[in-house]
């Protein structure tokens, strides 16, 4: 579980950082903001590696992030640290 910064991207972690690079998938609520996050770092992903995970879809997205554990997902979630899985 990566906690992405609110309002100051300077909070991020070295290690959310580097969790967020290796990670194959990325499950967040808003993929908007994780994109903008990691663009801000000069980081990038592709279309394939965002799962938006939200109230709206939860019992599908949970079958995906099944799906997709053979990949271990990174979930980041816009709250402020810290934050424990």
């Amino acid at each position: 579980m990566v906690a992405s910064p609110i309002g100051n991207l300077g909070d991020v972690t070295v290690r959310a950082l580097h969790a967020l690079t290796v990670a194959d998938t990325v499950a967040c609520e808003d993929t908007r903001h994780s994109q903008a996050m990691l663009r801000a770092y000069g980081l990038e992903k592709p279309a394939s590696a965002w799962l938006a995970v939200h109230e709206h879809n939860e019992q599908q997205a949970a079958q995906e992030v099944i799906v997709r554990l053979a990949s271990p997902p990174c979930p980041a979630r816009a709250a402020p640290r810290p934050c424990s899985a």
